[in-house]
Parts: structure tokens; C-alpha cells; sequence
């Protein structure tokens, strides 16, 4: 909880010890079958996975085996953004143009959907985990203190914002004086987290640019009707839709209860297997074994 030492350890970003990995895809989707209880004989009809990005050579391979060891028939794999979109509300089989960012613990995900497939997409490593390490690294840089991982996290929710917010807010903070090693009390502003969070933001816009710039002008034109649609934790972060709006002049929202869409997004598909196996518009670079 940030009051004693420990060992900080985080999933590894590029590289897993697949063999762990693997038999840890296994026990995650057997537990979820013995969660919700499934009554089956031998095996389950169908399961699906959503994935932000996979080697489809290795860890979707991985993947599908773990599903299948589980006692699925069939396994399938969508992508993340489609699964947020999904959950979003956001009919995807349609063949107009629709954006969506979604901003997780790990990863943010920009793509452009259409017919029901993600046409233009980039995955960066920069998501909600690299706030809380901002706030830490500005806190200690601007005033020469150091807070815990709790303490960064409860400003994040408290006074965080990545756009002026109407009324400033303010927060007591308590660290240590990295030049006394005493304990310090001292105010921050909601208009210091802007600057604190300056980093972080301005790659994910230049991602949300990277993709607009690699989008069909009929796609972009889309885009601009119907709007940048936010989804994940990250999104909920005051003022990010007003910061991308102001950013690419196109109006953004954040999906309702936008923390659970990829989870809505993957029932609703579990729901439409055969959808999902039939139409080969959909769900691009789609796995399935059967």
C-alpha cells in the first residue's frame, strides 16, 4: 500500500516466459467457467478473448490452445478496440467510419472501424500506470519531494485533469523532503497536473494524428460526423474528450460506463458466435480453431 518496502513488479511489455504464460491462460479461463457456473458435458460451445496486440505466430497460438485446453469447442479472438466499440454502442457492421481510443492500464488503443474490421489502428505503452508514474516524477522534480504510488494515485482521482478544468481544485499532499528526509505538507493544483501529465498526453494525441493521417479522407469524413468515442480507465481522467477535441476538431465523447465496455463488447460477441464465424467482414484478423 506505499507504507513499506517491497519488490515493485509489473507484466513485462515485450517480452513473457510463454510457457508460464500459457498454463496461466489456461487456469484464468477455467476459473471463469467454474465462476459462472457453466453446466456442460465435456465441453463448452464457444468462448471468446479480446487482445490489444499478439504475436499471431506465438501468443494468439498460445491463447487459443489455453481456450481449447479449457474445454471450449471453438475459441475466438477479437481485438480490443473492436471489443470497446462493441460495448460503446457502436454498430460496427456498418460501412462508415468510426474512431475509437481506448486508454487501459497498460496500453492505449486507436483504431478505425468499418465494416464490422479495424481499417487503420496503433497500440503505444502509454496508458493510466504512466499518470500515477508522472505525478511521482513531477512531484519530485517541481518540489523536491517524494510521494507514494497511493498518494499519486489519489491525486490523479482527486485534482487530476488534462485540460482547465471550470474550478480550479487543490489537494494537501504529504511526502518526504528529499532535501531534509523529513516529512512535508504541501498544496497542489488541478492546474499543475495538466503540466505533470503534459508528456503522456501529447503521445497519445500524436497517435490519434498518426491513425487520422493514415485514414481514408471518406473514413475521415466519418470520423467527423460521428464523432471520437473514448473507452478504458484512462479515459475518465477530467477533460481527455476536451483535450482530443480541442487537438484534432472533432467531437469526442467518453462511452458510458466506458471502464467496462471491452468486457460488455466480448459478451456481446460470445452472444453472436455465429456471426462471428460466419461474416467474413468481420472482426478482422480474427482467430478461430475449431
Amino acid at each position: 500500500m506505499g507504507r513499506s518496502h517491497g519488490i515493485h513488479a509489473e507484466p513485462t511489455s515485450f517480452g513473457l516466459k510463454f510457457a508460464l504464460w500459457y498454463d496461466e491462460c489456461g487456469r484464468n479461463i477455467k476459473r471463469l467457467e467454474d465462476a459462472i457456473e457453466i453446466v456442460s458435458v465435456g465441453q463448452f460451445s464457444g468462448a471468446v478473448g479480446n487482445y490489444a496486440h499478439l504475436d499471431p505466430e506465438v501468443e494468439e497460438r498460445a491463447v487459443l490452445d489455453a481456450g481449447t485446453q479449457a474445454g471450449a469447442r471453438r475459441v475466438f479472438l477479437i481485438e480490443e478496440p473492436v471489443a470497446a466499440a462493441i460495448g460503446a454502442g457502436i454498430d460496427i457492421a456498418k460501412p462508415n467510419g468510426n474512431m475509437i481510443v481506448d486508454i487501459g492500464g497498460g496500453t492505449s488503443d486507436i483504431a478505425v472501424i468499418s465494416l464490422g474490421g479495424i481499417v487503420e489502428s496503433t497500440s503505444i505503452k502509454i496508458a493510466g500506470d504512466r499518470f500515477d508514474e508522472a505525478i511521482v516524477k513531477y512531484i519530485r522534480r517541481k518540489h523536491n519531494v517524494l510521494i507514494g504510488e497511493r498518494t499519486a494515485e489519489e491525486m490523479k482521482m482527486t485534482i487530476g485533469c488534462v485540460y482547465p478544468r471550470e474550478e480550479p481544485k487543490e489537494m494537501e499532499v504529504r511526502g518526504r523532503c528529499l532535501m531534509t528526509g523529513l516529512p512535508r505538507v504541501f498544496t497542489v493544483s488541478s492546474e499543475e497536473m495538466i503540466e505533470a501529465f503534459e508528456e503522456v498526453t501529447d503521445k497519445i494525441v500524436e497517435a490519434v494524428h498518426s491513425v487520422l493521417e493514415r485514414t481514408a479522407p471518406e473514413l475521415v469524413g466519418d470520423i467527423s460526423t460521428n464523432g471520437i468515442v473514448m473507452t478504458g480507465g484512462g479515459s475518465l481522467i477530467y477533460g481527455f474528450d476536451k483535450l482530443i477535441e480541442s487537438k484534432t476538431g472533432i467531437a469526442t465523447r467518453v462511452a458510458d460506463d466506458a471502464i467496462s465496455c471491452v468486457a460488455y463488447g466480448t459478451g456481446k460477441a460470445l452472444e453472436n458466435l455465429d456471426a462471428m464465424r460466419d461474416n467474413p467482414l468481420s472482426y478482422s484478423r480474427k482467430r478461430q480453431m475449431l
